[in-house]
């Protein structure tokens, strides 16, 4: 069964900001910080990607929608390549809960900020990556906080650095900038988080979730969340493996060694490598696991993945 093109969409965008800045804690003086799990009550607000400056806290959404877009009321309608209307919050007014929930979990954190904080500091931003997205309203097309492909392109236009990645990361980093100037000329703020509230910040931002991952053989990655892993006839839950580590999966490689070794039992064809210890493997191992976007979890073989990182 073919995947939703809209399902399919919004993971691509969540695994190239994943893929983006994984791996990086810095750039241009700012911290950078990809698919964030923001505690909200019994429930956790998604966020794509935080950029925290001096002065702002950027919460970033970002999506790969294609087809068009236009204003129904407080509703944004995007009508997808099949012409199916599917109904859309206004994605930057519907920050506001994910900026109230971010701003409890700091204060939870012990990071003190003002009443204002969230007109103060925080900025809600949407950026949509595909360019054949076609937006019929001035009020998404001219918003200061929406991001559409064309002005993307303008910014990187403007990049001298080497590789697409740091273009891309350099473009979205200059347009919060650009932003956070446009609006002390306008407001005549230039407040600054001073320097022990903004290591707060960062340092309470770093202790948040994220997704765990599976990375298959290849440069193949999935994001979501992982329920649990059956190796060796055990059932070994989420919670019992740990957090924020690398499980690395080694196989046998080798045909003929491997043939063997399935022929004759002569010993296990590969090893799992959890926080508690390595665990033998059997072909019939496998990971019980929720990708990003779909309704439910599946089981998903161990034999074709290379590591699962926990988030």
């Amino acid at each position: 069964m073919l995947e939703d093109a809209d399902v399919l969409g919004g993971r691509e965008a969540e695994h190239f900001l994943h893929t983006l800045v994984q791996s990086r804690g810095n750039f241009k003086g700012a911290s950078l910080f990809p698919n964030r799990r923001v505690p909200a009550g019994n429930r956790r607000r998604e966020i794509d990607l935080l950029i925290v400056t001096a002065k702002r806290i950027h919460i970033i959404e970002v999506k790969n929608w294609s087809g068009s877009l236009r204003v129904v009321g407080d509703r944004w309608v995007q009508t997808n390549r099949n012409n199916r209307e599917i109904e859309h919050p206004n994605l930057v007014a519907d920050h506001q809960d994910k900026n109230a929930a971010l701003v409890n979990y700091l204060r939870q954190e012990g990071v003190r900020l003002e009443r204002n904080a969230r007109t103060k500091y925080l900025s809600s931003k949407v950026i949509f990556m595909n360019p054949r997205l076609i937006v019929q309203d001035r009020a998404i097309f001219d918003h200061p906080d929406v991001l559409l492909r064309h002005r993307l392109d303008s910014y990187l236009n403007q990049q001298d650095r080497a590789g697409f990645a740091e273009r891309i990361l350099g473009s979205i980093l200059d347009w919060c900038l650009d932003s956070e100037s446009a609006a002390g000329v306008m407001d005549g703020r230039f407040d600054s988080l001073t320097p022990d509230k903004l290591a707060g910040v960062r340092a309470a931002i770093d202790r948040l979730p994220t997704w765990d991952s599976l990375q298959y053989f290849g440069s193949r990655v999935e994001i979501g969340d992982l329920i649990r892993v059956s190796v060796g006839g055990e059932e070994l839950p989420r919670e019992r493996i740990g957090d924020r580590c690398s499980c690395p999966v080694h196989w046998t490689r080798r045909k003929t060694w491997g043939l063997f070794k399935a022929l004759t039992g002569a010993g296990p064809l590969g090893w799992l490598y959890l926080p508690s210890g390595e665990r033998p493997l059997s072909p019939e191992d496998s990971v019980f696991f929720h990708r990003a976007g779909e309704p439910a979890p599946t089981r998903i073989p161990l034999l074709g993945l290379n590591e699962i990182v926990l988030g």
